[in-house]
This record gives structure tokens, sequence and C-alpha cells, in this order.
């Protein structure tokens, strides 16, 4: 595990396919330890188990979904929380303890932002870390590559330009000093920025079909 800030923590990366590096976070809040997307690493599992283990593990996305969400609902009995339209794809592997529709603001101030574009079921977390940096998870839905910000669609599940445009817009407003996507073609995917870098690079987003 790698860490970040004083409360979060990036795992080891996997490498689903080449060319394409995947983390998750493990994220240290009031009311108990989060883990926002996945992670198969049984080395990040026993170093998660002497930080006290997950109270509630969050996917972005389908894309997410594997048979380790299994290994850790044994390991940990940790509850699992996705958006309804994802929710088919989750519990091939486990039930889903948290559905979520519509924005909200969930365990210990997480805010929870329909974020469809990626896939219908997109969701991204905000949040305000009490050591004075403010957190943005997008899962796929935006990630920093080749020194741009960049997208992807998928129309096989469901993904859709129109509604990722809007995504975007909404993402201009919650002024980041850390994006953390789930996925990018290089293997850092925990990126700063400054107000006018967020903006600027949201306008400038390459968009991949």
């Amino acid at each position: 595990m790698h860490k970040i800030e004083d409360d979060l923590w990036e795992t080891e990366p996997q490498s689903p396919f080449p060319g394409m590096y995947t983390h998750a976070y493990f994220l240290m809040c009031a009311e108990g330890n989060v883990l926002i997307y996945n992670t198969s690493n049984e080395s990040d599992f026993d170093w998660i188990e002497e930080k006290g283990g997950i109270n509630i593990q969050y996917l972005s996305h389908r894309d997410e979904v594997s048979s380790s969400l299994s290994s850790i609902k044994k390991r940990f009995n940790s509850d699992l929380a996705c958006h309804y339209l994802e929710r088919e794809f989750a519990e091939k592997f486990r039930p889903v303890n948290v559905v979520i529709e519509g924005n909200q603001t969930h365990f210990s101030g997480i805010q929870i932002i329909h974020s469809p574009g990626h896939t219908n079921g997109s969701i991204s977390f905000l949040y305000d870390s009490p050591h004075g940096l403010r957190y943005l998870f997008t899962g796929d839905t935006v990630f920093y590559a080749k020194n741009k910000w960049n997208s992807l669609i998928f129309p096989g599940h469901d993904g859709d330009k129109n509604a990722l445009i809007k995504t975007l817009q909404n993402y201009i407003s919650l002024e980041p000093d850390l994006v953390i996507s789930s996925g990018s073609s290089e293997p850092i995917t925990c990126t700063p920025v400054t107000s006018e870098e967020w903006v600027n690079g949201i306008n400038n987003l390459i968009i991949r079909l």
C-alpha cells in the first residue's frame, strides 16, 4: 500500500490487460474505514486487516466488478455500495447492501454523485478530508494520461456522450484538490490539481470512443 495523504492509501497497481493500470483506495474516516473501487491483491488485504478492516466498499461502476468482491466480503464482512443500474453486475459475486439512487451524502460525509456517461450507472465520490484536501474519486469517468484528462465511452456498457458532457460540466464546479480515478493507461491514477488546472483540463478533455 502506498500512502497518499494521512487518511488515504493506494493499493498496489493491477493490470487487467496490457496498457491499463488500476488501483483501489483505502480511506480512513471518522465513522470507519472505506475501500473505494476494488482490488484482488492479497497483500493489500493483509495490510487493510492490520488497519482494522473495511466497514464499506464503494464501486463507481460495473468495470470494477470481479470475484474479489466475494473475497473482500468473506474477509472483512464489509457492506457493498453501488448505483442501482450497476447492481446486477456486482451481485454476480455478492449481495449489494447499499443501493444508490440519485445524489446523496453517505458514510462519514462522503458525497455520492451520479455521473453517467462512461456507463449509465457510474457514480463519483467527493470527500472533504479533515486534513484539508478535497478528494474526487471519478472511477473511469475521467483519468489523467499523457499530460491530458481523458474519458472513455463504451456504448456496449450503456455509455452515452451527451450524458458524459453533462457530467463533465458538473465536475467543473466541484473544485477538487486530488482527482482519483480507478484506472488509467499510466500507473498513476491520483492527480493533484489547482482550480485553474482542473477547469482547463476538463474544458480540453479528450473523449475516447
